[in-house]
């Protein structure tokens, strides 16, 4: 009788101390993680670029970059038990084609991206990163992969659009100078076009542009009674009509007309179309 209820007592113990199949397991902890937000631009913003990310202990981080800066990046290193990762940007821009993309990477590989006009914004929970690893291996095709071929590295932004021919009166370089120079921000010049007594400089596509003309043996018109602008060492005119402003010169051969079309750029038409004046004076036939 003794052995049997021993034998019982051991069946018992047996039972309520094994791992049986539905056992529910431990919840794991998410490990630390070294994280790189990065925000890449094109085009420029008429602002600072506002940021957003999580930090390490995945709370939201505030941080600033200059609207004329392409690329923004900062690296992290999570607490453990953070589980939600994300990156924002946004801007204001006169410029249509200001376009963000912000991306993590973790543990050096990129896991998200997300991209738009003016803003991005983008998220990622570390739950999904060891099926993502498990895709990106090599092993987990059919069949060996090739390596892909090196890509050549971007050239480098280039300083201004090339001149066309004709168009002698001023750099388009020298055009986004005076834009810094009035508004803060740096607005490269997107296109040329024109001949040897007509110019225009595009900048903004379409929302800033400077047109300049070239009249031989011309007179300046004073345009709408506009009043006369001193300090040019030439009789000159300044017409401001809103939007856009017009600068007539009388140079000895001829008249020269300064037109500037700006929208959404905060800048003064005045001191901008005197700017572009000045730059194209020394070319200009004596």
């Amino acid at each position: 009788m003794r052995r049997m209820a021993a034998l019982v007592l051991i069946g018992i113990v047996t039972v309520v101390g094994g791992c049986g199949p539905g056992e529910v397991p431990e919840p794991q902890v998410e490990p630390a993680h070294k994280v790189s937000y990065s925000i890449s631009a094109s085009g420029t913003a008429n602002e600072n670029l506002k940021i957003s990310y999580a930090g390490p202990d995945g709370a939201g981080v505030e941080a600033t970059s200059p609207g004329t800066v392409p690329f923004w990046s900062t690296e992290v290193t999570t607490k453990p038990g953070v589980a939600l990762l994300f990156v924002q940007g946004n801007a204001n821009s006169s410029d249509l084609s200001y376009q963000l993309t912000c991306t993590i990477k973790v543990d050096g590989v990129e896991v998200v991206n997300g991209s738009g006009p003016y803003s991005c914004a983008t998220q990622f929970e570390l739950s999904r990163l060891p099926s993502m690893l498990a895709e990106k291996s090599p092993s987990a095709g059919s069949g060996p992969t090739t390596p892909a071929a090196a890509r050549p590295s971007a050239p480098a932004t280039p300083s201004g659009p090339p001149q066309v021919a004709g168009c002698g009166f001023v750099e388009g370089v020298e055009v986004s100078r005076i834009v810094s120079e009035l508004a803060g921000v740096s607005k490269p010049v997107q296109k040329v076009s024109g001949n040897r007594n007509r110019c225009t400089y595009v900048l903004d596509y379409d929302l800033t542009q400077v047109t300049m003309t070239w009249r031989p043996g011309d007179k300046a018109e004073q345009v709408y009674g506009a009043p006369k602008v001193s300090g040019l060492g030439v009789t000159a005119y300044w017409a401001d009509l809103g939007s856009f402003g017009i600068l007539e010169a009388q140079l000895p051969k001829g008249a020269f007309n300064v037109q500037v079309d700006v929208t959404g750029l905060n800048i003064d038409l005045r001191k901008f179309a005197i700017g572009v004046f000045k730059a194209a004076k020394p070319r200009l036939p004596k």
